[in-house]
């Protein structure tokens, strides 16, 4: 019997800590490092250990923000979901001792990697994910909107971190045309996460009225009611089509590869997506349009390796 009930919080905590999602993270990091910055033969700021501990520390800030946002949470999820981890499988304590070690350690690995590279202004890269996330889950996700934006900024951070610890500080001359071509393409990807996760947040505030209404929260979805919301949604999967389109014609043209990826496994699904906006009419649709959304992220940031092995064949 104890063991069952071990069990049981060892899933708790696996779920309080979005372990899927801290995964996909350290993967997205791990992407941009073997199928961007390598394969461009740039110099790069930090050696295999010390990138470990960048994806070490961004990993650890923002598990320490899932935990601080589920304390924060759990009325809410309560009536959303009809069940929580904090207060049930994780004590409360418990719960904010995890986020206050998981920020403080991540937050100590970041300072340290600021002055290995010399340069105290990336220390923001790591202050301000652990301030914002926990400002969030306290503050800003009552706020129309804004909570949405920084979330997403937050998302597409994960991609901007490794360029500004890896490119920025080894800045050469003879390297600079490389250098800051790679760096728009990494920009154009933080772009991509950040407007596919805008409509995810968008899509959740949908799924989530019921609980969020009841807790006395601004979001899109109870100022702007269902069918004001889906219009604003509908205009930003319809952006996120048009500009991955842009990037296919412009860049992919000739690649057949790499182009018939990108409207298989993007554009198309993200027309699907639009549908599956419009049409929903309950809490289910909402969810599958999120997950929807969710693989939409994926195969946009695995198309870095992808588009590697699709234009060698």
């Amino acid at each position: 019997m104890a063991m069952v009930l071990s069990g049981e919080k060892v899933r708790g905590f696996l779920k309080l800590l979005r372990v899927k999602n801290l995964l996909i993270i350290c993967f997205t990091q791990y992407l941009v490092y073997y199928s961007l910055l390598l394969p461009y033969g740039i110099p790069l700021a930090l050696d295999a250990f010390h990138f470990f501990l960048l994806v070490l520390s961004t990993v650890l800030i923002a598990g320490g923000g899932y935990v601080i946002n589920d304390y924060m949470d759990v009325k809410t999820d309560e009536i959303n979901h009809g069940k929580v981890v904090v207060g049930t499988l994780i004590k409360r304590r418990t719960a904010i001792a995890w986020h206050l070690w998981l920020t403080g350690v991540g937050i100590a690995i970041g300072l340290y990697l600021t002055w290995y590279l010399g340069l105290w202004y990336l220390a923001i890269f790591h202050l301000f994910p652990a301030w914002f996330l926990w400002f969030y889950s306290t503050t800003l996700k009552r706020q129309f909107l804004v909570g949405n934006l920084m979330v997403s900024a937050f998302i597409s951070g994960v991609v901007i971190t490794v360029a500004m610890h890896q490119i920025l500080p080894v800045l050469q001359s003879e390297y600079i045309e490389s250098q800051r071509n790679l760096f728009l393409i990494i920009c154009g990807y933080a772009l991509f996460a950040f407007i596919a996760n805008l409509i995810r947040e968008i899509i959740k505030d949908l799924e989530d009225v019921p609980g969020d209404s009841a807790q006395g929260f601004r979001t899109m979805a109870i100022l702007f009611g269902e069918t004001g919301t889906k219009v604003i949604l509908s205009a930003l999967i319809a952006a996120l089509v048009i500009m991955v389109g842009i990037v296919s014609y412009k860049v992919l043209w000739t690649e057949t590869g790499p182009l018939v990826y990108t409207l298989t496994l993007v554009v198309l699904p993200a027309v699907l997506l639009l549908y599956q906006v419009v049409t929903a009419t309950d809490t289910r649709d909402y969810h599958k349009a999120s997950t929807l959304t969710k693989v939409i992220m994926l195969f946009g940031i695995v198309s870095m390796f992808a588009f590697n092995y699709l234009s060698a064949i």
